[in-house]
C-alpha cells in the first residue's frame, strides 16, 4: 500500500474521530486554545506512567504488564509540543441502563470473513508535559477511549491503525484547571498519527 493510501486512511479515521468532539467550548473552559499536530508512541517497559504521584488522585486500573506493551511514551510536534506517558487502563463496559459486559481491553474477534476481526477497543490514561505556540505551558492529564486495527501486512513494516479520543480532565502550571478534547488517528505507534482539537484553559490576569 502506497503512502498516500496509508494517508488516506488516517485522515478517514481523523475526521470519524474528530466529528462532535474537537469543536465546541471544551466543557466550560474560559479560553479554548485550538492545537493539531503530530503524535508519535513507544513502549514503555518501565511504565512510567505508573510511578507515584505522576497521575493525580487514586491510582486507576492499569492493565497488567505482560508480553504485548501496555504502557508508552509520548512525543507530540505541533501547535502542542509535549512529551508524556500513557498506559492502558481496565474500565468496565455496557450498554446504557444494562449490567456491565465486560471491562477493555475489549477485542472483537468476528468471522474469518469479518474486516472487523480482532480490532481492540481500548481505555488508558495519559500525562502530558509540554509547551503551547501560544507560550502556555505546564502538564495536561488525559482519560481516553480508542480503537486499534491488528497489523496489515503493508511492505516494509506492518502497520497498526489507531483511532482515539483523548478527554482532558485537568492540568497543572498554565493547564491549571483545563479540559478539552483531542481526537488522534494514524500510525501512532511505530510511526506518526494526527492529532487535533481544543484545549480550554483559564484566562490570565
Amino acid at each position: 500500500m502506497k503512502t498516500t493510501t496509508r494517508s488516506a486512511i488516517a485522515t478517514a479515521l481523523l475526521m470519524c474521530a474528530g466529528t462532535g468532539y474537537a469543536g465546541g467550548n471544551g466543557g466550560g473552559g474560559d479560553l479554548c486554545i485550538p492545537v493539531d499536530g503530530t503524535v508519535t508512541a513507544t513502549a514503555d517497559d518501565n511504565c512510567g506512567i505508573q510511578d507515584p504521584g505522576r497521575w493525580p488522585g487514586p491510582a486507576p486500573s492499569w492493565v497488567p504488564s505482560s508480553s504485548v506493551p501496555v504502557c508508552f511514551t509520548l512525543r507530540g510536534e505541533g501547535k502542542a509540543k509535549f512529551n508524556g506517558f500513557s498506559g492502558l487502563t481496565s474500565v468496565f463496559v455496557s450498554n446504557p441502563g444494562l449490567p456491565p459486559v465486560g471491562v477493555t481491553p475489549l477485542i472483537f474477534p468476528g468471522a474469518p470473513t469479518d474486516a472487523r476481526s480482532n480490532v481492540m477497543v481500548f481505555t488508558s490514561n495519559a500525562v502530558l508535559t509540554g509547551k503551547l505556540v501560544t507560550g502556555r505551558s505546564g502538564t495536561l492529564y488525559t482519560q481516553d477511549t480508542g480503537a486499534i486495527t491488528p497489523y496489515l501486512p503493508i511492505p516494509p513494516t506492518d502497520v497498526q491503525m489507531v483511532g482515539q479520543i483523548l478527554k482532558i480532565v485537568g492540568g497543572t502550571g498554565g493547564f491549571d484547571g483545563a479540559s478539552g478534547t483531542i481526537a488522534v488517528a494514524g500510525q501512532e505507534i511505530g510511526g506518526a498519527a494526527f492529532y487535533t482539537g481544543e484545549i480550554c484553559v483559564k484566562n490570565k490576569k
